[in-house]
């Protein structure tokens, strides 16, 4: 995915573009799932489609709350330079959160 991603925009796909591309994956999948774009259908076939979708970010399976049951989120930082450019400092993977409780 990501040869191709860097052959169409001349550089890698960066984590906020990854999970982008699969919120947008589930939705799509979700409506087509349905046969429909009517919200509430879409909103209550969601999880389901999302408990078996593995994406660029990982599994995107989702818990009672409509969060995801595992994730990773990035931190970022203002740099102020010459330009202001906000760089990743990190991110928190869910896996290794969970394992510690």
């Amino acid at each position: 995915m990501n040869l191709d991603f860097h052959s169409l925009f001349g550089n890698d796909i960066d984590f906020y573009t990854a999970n982008v591309y699969d919120s947008c994956m589930l939705l799509g999948l979700s409506v087509i799932e349905e046969d429909s774009v009517n919200s509430t259908r879409i909103r209550n076939v969601l999880p389901t489609v999302a408990e078996d979708y593995i994406g660029l970010t990982g599994g995107c399976g989702l818990d009672i709350n409509g969060d995801r049951c595992v994730f990773r989120t990035g931190f970022y930082g203002l740099s102020v330079a010459e330009t202001d450019l906000w760089k990743s400092i990190g991110y928190l993977d869910s896996t290794s959160y969970q394992n510690r409780k």
